[in-house]
């Protein structure tokens, strides 16, 4: 068992070697940009590399920042130990660390009904047409948080009306508590959420969002050159690193991009009363035109589990290891999944359920499946209400870049579940992509000549001035028409 000051240096080992790694780096990069001067130097500092704990090779990416470590708050067994005979005793200053740090995650009731309230909206657009189909809505909310964070103006009042948050600050502190709290990682479950920032290399990005994405969000920084075609590949690979291997999305991203916020979420459970593989059997599923399918349906009987009975559905919840909580919910014969995602009503009953509800014995007859889903965001999220974030004459990302307007031009959003005897395992990712503009829109204007006007004719010739060439128009005709009909 470990002491007091050992658990200590475990939680934060991590973080003091990151500060000792920062005050080297500080100084190397000093010295790179007296070798590379100029543009260089002032672009490496709006990087924020002042606060990089070193670089790390990854194929066309260097590593910049590497998001703090997380303590498990669901291990308890890591307060425990076994004396010489046999006895289990707890540390009692470790546990008042480990309870601290509980402390410290705890979030608002308001942030997990802004999720639900955020679900709500999206769930129709990505669902509504899906036979089969699967979305995290944690994943995309984090996604879209951390894209907001550098958002301003009205660009940044959708973002939060969507998010269903008051204000930037609340947001990122919530998501930062809710982050260490859902953290799992041991024998009971998994639950590992990890955020990233791709970053176009010597662009100048604002520090306060760099400091906003790895203190609130956790998010690891990576520097790449968006019109290298291998860094697609390379967020691929770390998507797949942060799923267990489940997903590995083909992603390309424009040459114009300059930044891409990524989160990648990985959950294994197992149920808290398994399902038993001899009681599994093909049966009959009816699809919603009426046709039939075989399928592998699991089964037990008399589990206690917490019921409610909607207007028009009924919905069981059955208990996982890593303390979450599946859920199922049949609609009644006429009545569609679709419709339920779209009815207000029972958004508001499925919040109540997930506090609290009647228990019963419940008959399980569960069909196994795998679902695989792949989602465009592109039309999807400015039905969500994202309309400026994605015209580049309106979009406010300021707070990312004062340098050219960036608009949130893209995004994908990816889902594996699976659910069998054992329990579930699942991961998702989210990426979105942010492009530079080239400027303000084009003028429309109508250039009817129905009265007195000004013309004129000049030539551009090319000047030597310094040590470099320049256009010079030098103005050879100009005159006024005040009668075109006159000679």
């Amino acid at each position: 068992m470990k002491t007091p000051e050992e658990f200590k240096a475990a939680v934060y080992q991590k973080r003091d070697a990151a500060q000792k790694r920062r005050k080297r780096t500080a100084l190397g990069l000093c010295l790179a940009a007296v070798v590379v001067l100029g543009g260089g130097f002032f672009a490496l500092r709006g990087l924020g590399l002042s606060g990089v704990t070193g670089y790390e090779e990854g194929g066309p990416t260097l590593q910049v920042l590497a998001p703090p470590a997380l303590q498990d708050l669901h291990d308890m067994d890591a307060l425990y130990s076994t004396t010489e005979d046999g006895a289990f005793t707890i540390d009692q200053e470790a546990r008042e660390e480990f309870n601290r740090l509980g402390r410290e995650a705890k979030v608002e009731e308001a942030f997990p009904q802004a999720v639900s309230g955020f679900a709500q909206k999206a769930a129709p657009l990505l669902l509504g047409e899906e036979e089969n189909g699967c979305f995290s809505p944690l994943s995309l909310y984090y996604a879209l948080a951390l894209a907001g964070s550098g958002s301003q103006g009205k660009t940044q009042e959708e973002f939060l009306e969507v998010l269903c948050a008051p204000d930037l600050d609340w947001l990122g502190e919530q998501a930062g508590r809710c982050y260490r709290q859902l953290y799992q990682d041991n024998d009971r479950g998994t639950l590992t959420m990890a955020n990233s920032l791709w970053l176009q290399k010597v662009y100048p990005f604002a520090q306060s969002f760099l400091d906003t994405a790895g203190e609130d969000y956790f998010a690891a920084l990576f520097s790449g050159d968006f019109r290298d075609p291998q860094l697609g590949s390379e967020v691929s690979r770390w998507i797949s690193d942060n799923t267990q291997g489940l997903l590995a999305p083909e992603l390309q991203f424009d040459t114009s991009a300059r930044l891409a916020v990524v989160n990648a979420l990985y959950f294994h459970s197992k149920w808290t009363d398994e399902f038993d593989p001899q009681l599994t059997s093909p049966e009959e599923f009816t699809r919603a035109d009426g046709s039939t399918v075989t399928a592998d349906f699991m089964h037990a009987e008399g589990q206690r589990n917490s019921v409610w009975i909607g207007e028009n559905y009924t919905l069981a919840a059955k208990g996982l290891s890593s303390q979450a909580v599946a859920f199922f919910v049949l609609p009644e014969e006429g009545a569609t999944p679709q419709e339920l995602l779209e009815d207000p009503d029972f958004w508001e009953e499925l919040e109540q359920v997930m506090t609290g509800g009647a228990y019963a014995q419940v008959n399980w007859s569960v069909p196994k499946f795998t679902v695989d889903s792949q989602f465009d965001l592109g039309d999807v999220l400015p039905q969500l209400g994202l309309t400026t974030a994605g015209n580049p004459w309106a979009a406010d990302f300021s707070g990312i870049t004062e340098v050219e307007p960036l608009t949130l031009s893209g995004g994908s959003h990816g889902v594996h579940f699976a659910i069998d005897e054992e329990g579930i395992e699942a991961a998702a990712y989210t990426a979105t992509s942010m492009s530079g503009s080239s400027g303000p829109p084009p003028l429309e204007i109508d250039m009817v000549l129905d009265r007195p006007f000004l013309y004129g004719v000049t030539a551009l010739t090319s000047t030597e001035e310094m040590e470099y060439s320049r256009m010079d128009s030098t103005l050879l005709f100009l005159g006024v028409c005040g009668d075109p009909t006159a000679s």
